[in-house]
């Protein structure tokens, strides 16, 4: 080959004489010499020794009965071919029942995984489905299960409201589909359902997005409020890509269950505002019931309940024998002389003044309720009786040190009356009270009605006093 590549005649000479030498290595190499001697040739464009090469080839080639040489000499010499080699093969009996049935079952295994995904996906749906108490994670975890489910490119939740369409949640992200693209497409698809190839699309679509011309959407409507259309848009950015019928019919079925669920949590939605509001109400309703509307404290009946709820809390104590529940009842004196003098709306603001005053005097643990009229009753727990006189007497000091609360007077159009010693604004308090066990005196009737006696004595005392009861 080298001495045919450098085209030195000598060196040439001396290496054909190889070429027919008896031995078998180089007689099965000598047809291989001459085909690709011929090559060379035919390269150099020099066809005449090219048809040399080959047909001595083609000789020693028949020589020694090559087909497959003598197969490759003919083709370049471009005389008749042999005729083809006859291939034996050796007969099978083939089962072509068994085959056909080995198919059948091998597509009725791929349907049948199919429609365990299907019903696995369509489990996995309304379990999620069913333990959210959120729109809004409802709508969101949908979303997931239904991109992370199925092959698509992107998906939309998308709501028609107001005479327009609008985009609620997204997943993926469609090549050339965005969302203002999209804003125009969503017209062509109004009350439309299932799987469509759409072209011919807008022009303002096609010059925001170079190079879209056309897209695949597959879409199902469902109605989940009394006016809400919603779908649920699936868009393939490929012509090719579709949805098996059988796949459609499963995510048709997921949809609408998504619409009920969103319906049922709307529904509770609106159960639960209004059990909100009638909650509201009730505790409105029950304020109004046991709170006085002018001083804004208990009133009698929260006075009542009050005094039970304490005898029972302390009888329920271990040292409910020592435990003592003392009563004041306060009475105002001479409010009739101002609230004839300057008004019953002078008045109101008096007893309001004087809620206040009685708030600042005591303890916070200390109840205080407006009994009616001008009268008060602050109930005092685990407070004997000498702590119950010291309030009373500290109520009373403090109440005449508002002389009259003159602040409040001064604003009064007949603020310019003065006032007498007997008809300056005081009050008069009856104190009683009991141990906790006193089955006998502890109880609501028995230590109103002992307070109030006793307040009668401090009237008749000639007012601005205590008194307590010793019955």
């Amino acid at each position: 080959f080298q001495a045919l590549l450098q085209d030195n005649p000598a060196e040439l000479a001396i290496a054909k004489k190889f070429l027919f030498e008896p031995n078998d290595n180089i007689q099965y190499f000598t047809p291989f010499y001459f085909l690709v001697a011929g090559d060379l040739f035919k390269r150099k464009e020099n066809m005449q020794k090219a048809q040399q090469k080959w047909q001595t080839g083609l000789a020693h080639a028949k020589e020694r009965e090559n087909k497959w040489y003598i197969s490759c000499f003919a083709a370049r010499l471009d005389s008749e071919l042999p005729e083809p080699i006859p291939i034996r093969l050796k007969e099978i009996d083939t089962n072509w029942g068994w085959i056909l049935s080995s198919a059948k079952m091998q597509t009725q295994l791929v349907t049948l995984h199919q429609r365990f995904d299907d019903i696995q996906f369509l489990n996995t749906f309304q379990i999620m489905s069913s333990g959210i108490i959120s729109k809004k994670e409802l709508l969101s975890e949908s979303m997931n299960l239904f991109y992370s489910s199925f092959i698509t490119t992107t998906l939309y939740f998308i709501s028609w409201t107001n005479e327009k369409w609008t985009i609620k949640e997204t997943r993926g992200k469609a090549k050339g589909i965005n969302s203002e693209s999209l804003a125009l497409l969503l017209p062509l698809l109004k009350q439309k359902h299932g799987q469509r190839y759409f072209k011919n699309l807008p022009k303002q679509v096609t010059k925001e997005n170079k190079g879209l011309s056309y897209f695949t959407a597959f879409s199902v409507f469902f109605v989940s409020g009394e006016h809400a259309v919603n779908q649920i848009l699936f868009i393939f950015d490929k012509r090719e890509q579709k949805m098996r019928a059988e796949t459609m019919q499963v995510l048709s079925i997921a949809i609408r269950q998504l619409g009920l669920a969103l319906k049922r949590l709307e529904q509770n939605d609106i159960i639960h505002n209004q059990n909100k509001e009638l909650s509201r109400q009730n505790v409105l309703l029950e304020k109004t019931a046991t709170t006085d509307q002018l001083t804004g404290i208990g009133n009698r009946n929260l006075l009542e309940a009050s005094i039970k709820i304490e005898l029972s809390r302390m009888r329920r104590n271990k040292r409910s024998e020592e435990m003592f529940l003392s009563i004041l009842f306060i009475d105002l004196d001479n409010f009739k002389f101002f609230n004839d003098t300057y008004g019953h709306a002078m008045g109101d603001i008096i007893l309001q003044k004087t809620a206040e005053l009685l708030e600042n005097s005591t303890r916070d643990n200390d109840l205080i309720f407006r009994y009616g009229g001008d009268e008060f009753v602050i109930v005092l727990p685990e407070t004997p009786l000498a702590e119950a006189k010291a309030l009373a007497d500290r109520i009373i000091t403090n109440l005449l040190d508002t002389n009259s609360f003159a602040s409040v007077l001064r604003s009064s159009k007949k603020s310019h009356r003065s006032l007498q010693k007997n008809t300056q604004l005081s009050c008069s308090i009856g104190i009683s009270g009991s141990f906790a066990n006193d089955t006998k005196n502890a109880t609501i009737k028995s230590l109103l009605f002992r307070s109030d006696k006793a307040l009668y004595e401090a009237k008749q005392e000639g007012k601005s006093r205590s008194f307590v009861f010793k019955g």
